[in-house]
């Protein structure tokens, strides 16, 4: 599985704010679609992207 643009873009937002829930709304998106991406950027890494 490829990162897809999304995923890349959830994964800066979650490094810049900090949270999933302020990527998420960095983004405009809903908080469950920011944790199922990051997810998806977490299977195609092999592994998990942040310490939780």
């Amino acid at each position: 599985m490829e990162l897809g643009f999304r995923q890349l873009r959830v994964v800066r937002a979650i490094a810049e704010t900090g949270t999933l829930s302020a990527a998420a709304a960095a983004l405009g998106l809903t908080q469950p679609t920011v944790t199922e991406s990051l997810r998806r950027a977490e299977r195609a890494a092999g592994g998990p992207l942040f310490h939780r």
